[in-house]
This record gives C-alpha cells, sequence and structure tokens, in this order.
C-alpha cells in the first residue's frame, strides 16, 4: 500500500554532528539527489537507511517511495488512510504524508532521493532488528501499519515487550510508552558486550539509564545529535 521503504528521515540543525556520529558508528554515506532544497545526506548499512534531513521538522519519519501518487491517493482514503500534508501539483515533487494512531508520521515520495547501496556493511551497533515505536494502543497502531503492508505478529518479551510488525523491506515493533517514551532504533548481536565495551573505549557514552528489563553489562543506548536513540541489546 505504502510502496517500498526508502528511509527514516530524522530532522537534525546540524548535519555535519549527526553525519559525523553515523560515520563514527560505521555507516556508509551514499549519494543524494538535489531534491531539497535543505542540507540532506543519507547513511546506510545496507539495510536501515538514515535519511539526515537540516531542517525543521515534527519528527522522525518512516518514507516510502510510491510511484503515481495521485491515483494511488484514491487507493489510500479507500483503505482508511487520512492523509494530511499533500504535494501534488504540477510544479511539486510529489509527496503525501499520513500519521498512525500514535502519531509517528509515513511520508510518501514520488520517486527515490538517494542511489541504493552497493552491498550491505557491518556496523558497530550490530545487526538492525527493528524500529521500535511507543504506542498507547497497541492494536489501533498495529492495525493501521497492517493496513500498510505489515504483518503483525504476536506480542514478544525479547529483548523487550514489544509487538513486532514485519515489513518486505524494513521491520518496526510496538513498545509501551511507559517502557521508553520515544521511538528508537534497535540493534542485536550475540557478542554485544563486546561492541558497547568498544564504543565506550571510543569515547561514545550511553544517553541515560536503560529501560527496564535490559541488563546494563550487555545492553546501552546511545543518543545521536538530532536526538535519535539507539538501543544496543545482547541477542
Amino acid at each position: 500500500m505504502f510502496g517500498r521503504y526508502l528511509e527514516i528521515a530524522l530532522p537534525t540543525r546540524d548535519i555535519v554532528a549527526s553525519a559525523t556520529f553515523y560515520e563514527r558508528l560505521g555507516f556508509q554515506g551514499l549519494s543524494t539527489g538535489d531534491v531539497y532544497a535543505h542540507r540532506y545526506g543519507v547513511y546506510s548499512d545496507g539495510r536501515l537507511h538514515l535519511g539526515l534531513h537540516e531542517r525543521d521538522a515534527p519528527g522522525a519519519a518512516l518514507v516510502a517511495v510510491a510511484p503515481s501518487l495521485r491515483a494511488r491517493l484514491a487507493r489510500l482514503e479507500a483503505a482508511g488512510f487520512r492523509p494530511g500534508a499533500l504535494h501534488l501539483g504540477d510544479e511539486d515533487f510529489h509527496s503525501i504524508e499520513l500519521a498512525d494512531p500514535a502519531g509517528m508520521r509515513a511520508l510518501l515520495l514520488e520517486a527515490r532521493t538517494y542511489s541504493p547501496p552497493a552491498a550491505p556493511c557491518t556496523t558497530r551497533c550490530g545487526r538492525f532488528a527493528h524500529w521500535s515505536l511507543p504506542a498507547r494502543d497497541p492494536p489501533a497502531t498495529a492495525g493501521w501499519w497492517e493496513r500498510a503492508g505489515w504483518v503483525a505478529l504476536p506480542e514478544s518479551a525479547a529483548p523487550y515487550p514489544h509487538v513486532p510488525l514485519v515489513g518486505d523491506d524494513i521491520n518496526l515493533a510496538l513498545h509501551a510508552p511507559h517502557w521508553l517514551t520515544e521511538p528508537c532504533l534497535v540493534f542485536i548481536d550475540e557478542g554485544m558486550a563486546a561492541r558497547i565495551a568498544s564504543l565506550r573505549a571510543d569515547g561514545l557514552r550511553d544517553a541515560r539509564a536503560l529501560p527496564p528489563g535490559i541488563d546494563a553489562t550487555r545492553g546501552a543506548l546511545l543518543r545521536a545529535p538530532e536526538g535519535t536513540l539507539l538501543l544496543l541489546c545482547e541477542e
């Protein structure tokens, strides 16, 4: 319904600081187009693509490429989606903005905005598992994403309580806001303790106390300069 996953768009006031952070973690920079008037860069491990947008925005957004957006709009509305901002004019770079019941934004674009990576790479964070989103009403939020093409699985307890949402190109998850009030990028690895020790030795410090249930000897919570949380857990 939403097309093909493109990136998680992250607004930043200092794209150089954000880019330096992700490069330090081992993400590779990709070649971007000149679609936007603001400064824009993409950092990827070959599976997770993070779009850094130097501009003010309400927050992060899941971005997908969906050709023929004008024609797709009617299908979206028929499926129960209520579009927010629409840019479908003759002079526009076509886009449709949506929001799930918890307020997380999804942005559909007419075309790609960067060149795809040549091959996956291994970052210092381990393997990307999913983007975890806070949801006060998991059934309603899961149902919204299921209409968009994800598949909700039974709640999982590991590495923390969450509802997995499996997608073709990127997996999502829903967690309780009392566990963590913000979205977070979740990475897992069997040897995560060693990875965390290496990051801390390199000067990267935990953003705050870990959420409940995450072992402090085998988990870490990092915060990027633009505010994005990265949760590292032992698999």
